[in-house]
């Protein structure tokens, strides 16, 4: 297989793997229960806004981009082209499996849902925020074909997004089950198994 066939497989891979992941949530949000307590707008807008960079500056198209952002920094290669659909793929199946775990309880904003439950099994039972540590996942793999600069920026950038999220996220939880929560978290690390 010739290398330029490669890189557009690698490529239409990992584009349709950001495609599904977005569409099957958008459609995964219709059935959630209820929200009962929704986060101000202004902690939203918190996070929101640095996953929003983050998104532009792993997708924008290259001839888009200024300079030194479309500094390419990492070499193209078919094997690392290959381990990074690898990645996404495994990310994709992550963030699935975390999402049809959490079941009518996601949401996409912090918030309390009508008769919320606190999910510590399946990937919750690896590490307390799953979905991030999926989304991450795919983040660096798609980082390894895009290869550039504004990419590479795009992963602190769209990990404090997460973090901020996470956080805010984690003190709402604490709120709602004070003893349970406080009791996962001390066995369950947040994003990294065993490490953080």
């Amino acid at each position: 297989m010739s290398l330029a066939l490669q890189a557009y497989i690698i490529v239409n891979l990992i584009l349709a793997s950001w495609v599904v992941f977005l569409l099957v949530w958008i459609f995964a949000a219709f059935g959630n229960k209820q929200p009962r307590e929704l986060e101000p707008l202004g902690q939203r807008l918190s996070y929101t806004i640095l996953i929003w960079i983050g998104a532009i500056l792993l997708f924008a198209p290259l001839d888009t981009r200024i300079y030194p952002l479309n500094v390419p920094v990492i070499p193209h290669d078919p094997v690392l082209g290959w381990l990074a659909a690898a990645l996404v793929l495994l990310g994709l199946a992550l963030a699935f499996w975390a999402r049809a775990t959490l079941g009518r309880n996601w949401s996409g904003s912090v918030q309390v849902k009508e008769g919320h439950e606190l999910v510590t099994k399946g990937p919750y039972a690896i590490v307390r925020h799953p979905i991030y540590t999926a989304l991450l996942i795919m983040v660096i793999g798609t980082i390894l074909v895009v290869a550039n600069l504004g990419a590479v920026l795009a992963l602190p950038i769209t990990a404090a997004g997460f973090i901020i999220k996470l956080l805010a996220e984690e003190r709402t939880m604490r709120r709602q089950f004070p003893d349970a929560y406080a009791a996962y978290a001390t066995r369950v690390k947040r994003l990294v198994p065993f490490v953080w």
